[in-house]
């Protein structure tokens, strides 16, 4: 979950450093911290104006939650935000106008439209790893602000489709603490660009995620 804002923090850094010896993340970065329904939220990152935080859990509640950041010059107002058991999403970039996965080759080549230095358009075929956040509970459950790294596979199904085809990944779940990995190989697609859709228990993504496909 990101934050935005301004006076969020004095300085600008990442958790580097401040995982402790038992894997745990911390929940303060330089006097700064939130809550989220009372509870500690964890920190990856801060900055002045942006705020990255893994949520609590929340012991399955679901509805609005109260949303609080704390720093040495006092507290915020209280903002709410929904808290759900699902609230699924792939991490993208932008470029030209449109929205591209941010997913990469088994080489970890980032994958992306044709001619545009550093990525590559995918083939058909080919086994490509897409990446996201708010799939839901895996088994093994894997708790959060925990170092995790292994595989554990998603609770429910996710049912994805590219280009209108419908595609069964290979492994979707967690690969590290709050990252979800999902390994699908590309369908039989012409060149150009694909929707992407993922559905988990009826709840979408966002739309307009396009890949871009060339034989």
């Amino acid at each position: 979950t990101t934050i935005f804002g301004t006076n969020l923090s004095p300085s600008t850094r990442d958790w580097s450093g401040a995982i402790d010896s038992a894997g745990n993340f911390p929940i303060s970065l330089d006097g700064v911290s939130v809550t989220i329904d009372g509870k500690p939220a964890f920190i990856y990152y801060a900055s002045p104006t942006q705020l990255n935080i893994q949520a609590p859990d929340l012991a399955g509640k679901t509805g609005p939650v109260p949303v609080v950041v704390k720093t040495a010059a006092g507290e915020s107002a209280a903002y709410s935000a929904i808290a759900a058991k699902q609230l699924p999403g792939l991490f993208t970039y932008s470029l030209g106008g449109k929205t591209y996965p941010a997913a990469v080759r088994l080489d970890a080549v980032v994958v992306g439209p044709p001619n545009v230095p550093g990525v590559v358009p995918a083939k058909p075929g080919e086994m490509i790893l897409f990446f996201g956040t708010g799939f839901g509970p895996t088994n093994p459950a894997v708790s959060p602000g925990k170092v995790f790294s292994g595989a554990a596979p998603l609770v429910d199904n996710v049912v994805m489709r590219i280009g209108g085809t419908t595609v069964t990944p290979a492994f979707a779940g967690l690969s590290s603490s709050g990252l979800y990995q999902f390994n699908v190989t590309i369908p039989d697609l012409a060149n150009g660009e694909h929707a992407v859709e993922m559905t988990i228990n009826s709840v979408s993504i966002p739309t307009g995620v396009v890949i871009a496909v060339q034989r």
